[in-house]
């Protein structure tokens, strides 16, 4: 988990310099800090989205939920581990 995590905050980070990028270059073109920071965020669109669809490029989900399965099936071990032994 603390690698997804790690991903997480590299992709934030990511994001995040492209938006102050963006933001410096309104500046620079003559808006108000304020204009630019929403004008930067307007024109890079939804960041949730973005998010999403790049943990999908990177194949994170399918990681993400192969590592969700392997804890659940050791919880379920743990709490019934007669179940899981063979007669």
């Amino acid at each position: 988990m603390r690698l997804f995590r790690r991903w997480d905050h590299d992709l934030n980070a990511e994001i995040e310099a492209h938006l102050r990028m963006a933001e410096q270059d309104r500046v620079e073109r003559g808006e108000t800090r304020e204009q630019a920071r929403r004008g930067a965020r307007r024109e890079f669109g939804n960041e949730a989205l973005i998010k999403e669809v790049t943990r999908e490029m990177w194949g994170w989900c399918a990681l993400y939920g192969l590592a969700r399965d392997f804890r659940y099936a050791a919880r379920m071990l743990r709490k019934s581990p007669g179940f899981a032994v063979r007669p």
